[in-house]
């Protein structure tokens, strides 16, 4: 169908975000805290480390100067009398003296080349070193400061070299392995116990963040379930309130939640507002639809008395004449719908009954093929008789509204075929005719009052000679929705270019009884 008599009221929901979920705030918080707990302990860590570092390694500095002195002292050999130099300065000299510790390390150097080197053991006793593996020591400046170099099978020493008896080079070194392996066994108990103070608060910071956000989910949980209300029916109650726990103004959550409560003060007394707005424009609709039948009718009634002595009325009198007859009858059509439309939404309930819906699919299509020769009428019904409970004449209406939509907004030759049929607990009813299909922007609205879509084929037809009329008033289809939706079914339609179905489904009557 190019156009609809009406149109569908109703929202998308909006679609749903792609990629990734966000994470929540409590975990953003406890991730912060986390984070900021890792790099304060780091920072505090690292630092503490590196002091106690810089400490011990001056402390072994001044072990080392003492060393230094006392090897440099014993470079000229045993019975040094200060005359010219006996013996080869050599390792034992330098180490094998009162007040070396174990583990200091002691070389000669020559020309720049380690010509003699040592270390002492647990025992006192000198271990000899090969000059190629004590060669790093040939490499410290000989300016009477502590360096740091690596020698072959020790590892890590503080050395010191300065100028010994006859131009030889002394170079006393204290191992850094003690300090090394303090700092060391500082960081891995600084990591431990920081671990374990990171892990148990983020376990109570977690508790403390759920217990302090309780509130505001408190609020959320609210939102929800308004958010679920049907708030566009009217009939919605909006009592609900935020707990005065979570209302209170020194917080902010609470802050919140007077804001809120407020504003679900101001929408209910806005619904309340408007609720009696509408149920006045009803009941001034139907006084209206009412009070409009009586002078319609006598119109029409005078119009067609008149219409009688049509051969002594001139020919321009007898066309307004019959221009007022079709105008009554559209205005009555109107008046009738909109008296149904308020009865309907005031809940007025009329007498139900069991009635045979394939009956009325016959019927309708009957009159439909009679009245409308033009277009191609199909049905398909099964065999046995499918009942519902319902007001017959509402049903029927709803029948032959959506068969004549199907004739108004669809061309010349087009097919329209009425399905009944059976659907679980559900009868199934539907229109489908092979015309161009529904304007999208007009599918959106489709069961909305006085909503048009084609209006150039609405209106402005001829019918009974060349005397215009005009067709559909915008209510078809409200009427349809109206009447589904108090018998408890529902309406959906289906369009594209050859293909558009209205599909109803209404609570199937139960079996009868013997």
């Amino acid at each position: 169908m190019t156009s609809p008599l009406a149109g569908q009221g109703g929202h998308a929901e909006a679609a749903a975000p792609q990629g990734r979920a966000p994470m929540t705030l409590r975990r953003r918080l406890v991730l912060g805290l986390v984070a900021t707990l890792v790099t304060v302990t780091a920072v505090i860590g690292a630092v503490s480390v590196s002091l106690l570092h810089n400490v011990l390694v001056d402390r072994l500095d001044q072990q080392l100067l003492s060393a230094s002195d006392r090897g440099r002292e014993g470079a000229s050999g045993p019975g040094d009398t200060g005359g010219p130099l006996s013996l080869t300065p050599n390792a034992t000299f330098v180490l094998k003296l009162p007040g070396q510790a174990e583990g200091t390390v002691g070389a000669v150097i020559d020309g720049g080349e380690v010509i003699s080197a040592g270390a002492l053991d647990s025992l006192g006793e000198v271990v000899i070193i090969s000059p190629s593996t004590a060669e790093s020591l040939a490499s410290v400046p000989l300016d009477g400061r502590a360096h740091t170099v690596t020698v072959d099978g020790i590892g890590e020493v503080r050395a010191q070299a300065s100028e010994g008896p006859a131009g030889y080079g002394v170079v006393i070194a204290l191992p850094l392995g003690d300090v090394n392996a303090t700092t060391t066994t500082l960081s891995l108990m600084i990591g431990l116990i920081g671990l374990l103070g990171i892990a148990l608060a983020a376990l109570f910071t977690s508790r403390w963040i759920r217990a302090s956000m309780a509130p505001l989910e408190r609020v959320e949980h609210l939102a929800t379930s308004i958010s679920k209300l049907p708030l566009t029916s009217g009939d919605a109650a909006l009592d609900v309130r935020v707990d005065p726990r979570d209302a209170d103004p020194r917080t902010e959550v609470g802050r919140m939640g007077q804001a809120f409560n407020t504003m679900l003060g101001h929408i209910s007394r806005a619904f309340t507002a408007r609720e009696a707005s509408e149920a006045k424009m009803r009941q001034f609709v139907a006084d209206a639809s009412h009070e409009l039948r009586t002078p319609l009718a006598s119109i029409r009634g005078y119009s067609e008395l008149t219409r009688r002595s049509r051969a002594d009325l001139p020919e321009d009198t007898a066309r307004a004449l019959e221009r007022i007859d079709s105008e009554s009858v559209r205005m009555t059509a109107l008046v009738e719908e909109l008296l149904l439309l308020a009865r309907l939404d005031e809940g007025v309930e009329a007498t139900r009954g069991r009635v045979d819906l394939s009956l009325i699919a016959l019927e309708t299509v009957g009159d439909a093929d009679a009245a409308w020769p033009d277009h191609r009428w199909n049905l398909d019904i099964p065999g046995e008789p499918i009942e519902v409970v319902g007001v017959e004449g509402q049903l029927r209406r709803v029948v032959s509204n959506l068969l004549a939509n199907a004739d108004a907004h669809t061309p010349p030759g087009t097919n329209v075929t009425l399905t009944l049929g059976v659907d679980g607990r559900f009868a199934m009813l539907s229109v489908l005719d092979d015309g161009p299909g529904i304007d999208p922007a007009v599918l959106g609205h489709l069961f909305e009052r006085f909503v048009r879509g084609d209006t150039s084929r609405a209106r402005g037809e001829t019918e009974a000679g060349d005397i215009p009329v005009t067709r559909g008033t915008g209510l078809g289809l409200s009427i349809v929705k109206s009447v589904v939706d108090a018998h408890g079914g529902t309406i959906a339609v289906d369009s594209r270019p050859g293909a558009t179905r209205f599909t109803v489904r209404l609570p199937l009557a139960a079996p009868a009884q013997g």
